[in-house]
Order: C-alpha cells, then sequence, then structure tokens
C-alpha cells in the first residue's frame, strides 16, 4: 500500500484521519444548531399562542418561574392547583397537588365538588398549553369568588412549557419525566420530544 510522506512528516492517513474529525466536528456542530433552532422554533409556537391565549381570556397569567416560588413558599394548603385536561393526560404527568377537572365543567358541577375548599385560596389553572384552561377559569371566576375565593390565575405556558424548563412533574408512581403530547400535532410545542407518552410510565 503506497503512504505518502507529507512534508511536515505526516503521512497521507494521518491527514485523512484528520480531514475525517474536522468533518464530523463540523456536522456535530451543524446538528446542534439545527437543534437549538428547532427549540427556538418551538419556544416560538408556544409563545405565539401565549399572546392568543392573552387577548383571547381575562384571567390573569402566572409565570413558571413564580408558580415555582409560590409552591416553595407557600402552604400548601393555601394554594388550589387545578388540571384541566383529560384523565388520561393528568395520568402521565400532573403538577405536584393537582387535582384533574374535565374542560367541560361546568360551574355549577366544579362548585359542588370545590366549593367548600376554595375560600380564601388561591386558585391556578393549568392544561397543556393555557387555552382550555384559560377558558374553564374564566368560565368559573364568578362563582369562585361569589365562594370566597382568592386570586385566580392560569400557568402561562401550560405543563408543555413547564415541561420545557424541566420543572418537577409526577404521576402515581411518583417523580417523572414524561408529558402527554395531546396529540401528534401539538407535540411539536413540547421541546424535549423523547420525553413525551400517551401511557403513565
Amino acid at each position: 500500500m503506497l503512504v505518502i510522506q507529507h512534508p511536515l512528516g505526516q503521512t497521507s492517513r494521518q491527514i485523512a484521519g484528520q480531514r475525517s474529525i474536522r468533518i464530523l466536528l463540523i456536522l456535530q456542530f451543524v446538528l446542534g444548531l439545527l437543534s437549538l433552532q428547532a427549540t427556538a422554533a418551538q419556544a416560538q409556537s408556544l409563545w405565539v399562542w401565549q399572546q392568543r391565549i392573552d387577548w383571547q381570556f381575562k384571567v390573569d397569567q402566572l409565570q413558571p418561574e413564580d408558580m415555582s416560588a409560590w409552591q416553595a413558599q407557600r402552604p400548601s394548603d393555601s394554594l388550589m392547583i387545578v388540571d384541566v385536561r383529560e384523565p388520561e393526560e393528568f395520568a402521565v404527568s400532573h403538577l405536584q397537588g393537582a387535582v384533574q377537572v374535565d374542560p367541560t365543567t361546568s360551574p355549577e358541577a366544579f362548585m359542588q365538588r370545590f366549593g367548600a375548599a376554595v375560600q380564601g385560596k388561591t386558585l391556578v389553572f393549568y392544561c397543556s398549553i393555557g387555552w382550555r384552561s384559560s377558558e374553564l377559569a374564566d368560565r368559573l371566576a364568578p362563582a369562585l369568588r361569589a365562594a370566597g375565593a382568592g386570586d385566580i390565575r392560569n400557568l402561562r405556558g401550560g405543563i408543555f412549557r413547564w415541561h420545557n424548563e424541566s420543572r418537577p412533574l409526577v404521576n402515581a408512581a411518583g417523580s417523572t419525566d414524561w408529558v402527554h403530547p395531546y396529540s401528534p400535532d401539538w407535540a411539536d410545542l413540547v421541546a424535549r420530544q423523547g420525553r413525551t407518552s400517551y401511557q403513565p410510565r
């Protein structure tokens, strides 16, 4: 086999190996940029939905970092966290202490179930991105205020943003890093695509 000696003492095989390493590093860099662009696109799409929710609904929006601070600093019995998704979504993961409520729940049904528990409490609603939960929070607000509820908020960006920011989730088995994607179309708003599931894990 012919091996050509480079003027600097390197063989053609060594030069070819160095070129291969450079190509691999460039490919890793490009793939990293594409991944960052995909994450940015997901965040931007979620941001667009957040603006639409702000425009469409009256409920005040609560930033995830503020929710985390509330969970850490406030007594647990001062908060009521309401998960406005379907039972199968809730089963995959939810925020610690959340109660699951059907998105179509009427004010009468909600108050019959929780009316005695809302007085003086701050209620935080959430769903996948915040649309279903904002809609329910607006619908329930008059009845909640009449029952003596305190602040009424919606978690901005929903559980998708919460999951995108690697905040803690739980299911019946304990801590989990999985989230229900709602549907294949909406799954694009989840930054960590490898951590979506339609079944509890």
